[in-house]
């Protein structure tokens, strides 16, 4: 999961793909806060071996950590969807598709 090779058309390594692990992660689970933890506790001690920037490498754990948010089904979109009257399934279905790309931009 965080090798350090460039493989699969990315450039970036280790701190790419721990930001991608990161967003799948935290939408499995659902929490930033717990993805965060996990991956600072996991992915900081081999970003470090790798010797990138601990501001680089504690950035792409926070931005992996905060895309949970952003994948459905979350609680902000039912909350809108109850206040504005709408269609929570399409609303959902609509950021599946959208959204479950994120964590691989």
């Amino acid at each position: 999961m965080i090798l350090p090779a460039n493989g699969w058309g990315s450039s970036g390594g280790t701190p790419h793909r721990n930001r991608r692990a990161a967003g799948m992660f935290g939408a499995a689970c659902g929490s930033s806060i717990a993805t965060s933890a996990v991956f600072a506790k996991m992915a900081l001690p081999e970003l470090k071996k790798y010797k990138y920037d601990k501001s680089l490498s504690m950035g792409c754990i926070a931005a992996g950590g905060s895309l949970d948010a952003l994948i459905p089904p979350n609680v902000g979109t039912i909350i809108v969807c109850i206040l504005v009257d709408a269609s929570i399934g399409k609303a959902l279905v609509g950021g599946i598709i959208r959204e479950s790309f994120m964590p691989f931009s």
